[in-house]
Formats: structure tokens, C-alpha cells, sequence
């Protein structure tokens, strides 16, 4: 019976908690990570990732929430802003199946990752996982030396189709 009590009062405690949390990964590696919980049917999750790009890069990033049992989120939706904007860069929704979303390339300057979503009415929490990826723009030398290759390989196909 006492353990019954002291559950019933943890789960009270726990029951409207939400998180907002803000982290910072500093300079933006070529892969990062974040997760957040929120317990108690209706509470809202709102998360902060803040990163720095220092070049020129393309941005991917992947979200999935953990529905199972008692766990479901609603409404998940990551939108990125570049750091001093009130207008998002991006954003795309998710839920338990994994999205991915690319905000294609961006300049070097600091960003930050904006993720919501709420427990669902009938649930007793709700957990999500982020992983942010970053795609290096090729130079433009790379390009040239691409464009080079084709064309070198447009003027042996010419010589031998001539030759035939």
C-alpha cells in the first residue's frame, strides 16, 4: 500500500513537467546529437540546440520521436534560424518514423536548432532524438577539375567514334 502512495505521488510530481532546455554544441562537428523528454499528458517540450559553422557547409538534419507504450509525442517540428532572425532558415515535422530534411547550404556565422512537440493526451511522456549532419560544398577547383575530366573523356570518345 505505501508503495502504491509514494507512486502515485512521483507520478504527480511528475505529472505537467516539461523541458525546455538549451544546449550548445559550440563549433558544429560533422555529427551531433540531442535528445528530450517530457512527462505528463499535454506538457510541452521546447529545446534549444545552438552551433557555429565556421566555412561554408550544407546542413542535414534527422529527428524521430520514441512513440511506444505509454510514450507518444505530437506536433514535432525542428525549425533552424541563423542567431539575431525571428524567421526560420527551415523546419520540417517528425514523429516516430525518422525524418530528414536537408537546409541546404549555409554560410559560416551561428545557428540554432528550435525543436517542440507535446506529450499526447493519452500518454505519459514523450522522448526524441536530433542528429545534425554536416555536408562540405566541394570548391570550385573541384568543379573545374570535374569539368576537365568530361571533357577529356568527350574527346577520346570524338577521336575514337572519328576513327571508326
Amino acid at each position: 500500500m505505501k508503495f502504491k502512495i509514494v507512486a502515485a505521488a512521483a507520478l504527480a510530481a511528475m505529472a505537467g513537467f516539461a523541458q525546455a532546455a538549451t544546449h550548445d554544441w559550440g563549433t558544429h562537428a560533422i555529427v551531433e546529437a540531442g535528445g528530450g523528454f517530457a512527462s505528463g499528458a499535454g506538457a510541452s517540450l521546447s529545446d534549444t540546440y545552438k552551433f557555429s559553422l565556421s566555412s561554408q557547409t550544407g546542413v542535414l538534419a534527422v529527428a524521430v520521436s520514441n512513440d511506444f507504450g505509454y510514450f507518444n509525442l505530437t506536433g514535432g517540428k525542428i525549425e533552424l534560424f541563423k542567431e539575431g532572425s525571428t524567421t526560420a532558415i527551415g523546419s520540417f515535422s517528425f514523429d516516430d518514423s525518422v525524418s530528414t530534411f536537408s537546409f541546404g547550404t549555409l554560410l559560416a556565422g551561428n545557428y540554432f536548432y528550435a525543436v517542440t512537440g507535446k506529450v499526447a493526451s493519452d500518454a505519459f511522456a514523450a522522448t526524441y532524438q536530433l542528429n545534425s549532419q554536416l555536408a562540405p560544398v566541394p570548391e570550385p577547383e573541384t568543379y573545374a577539375l570535374m569539368l576537365a575530366g568530361l571533357g577529356a573523356v568527350a574527346f577520346v570518345a570524338r577521336r575514337r567514334k572519328q576513327q571508326a
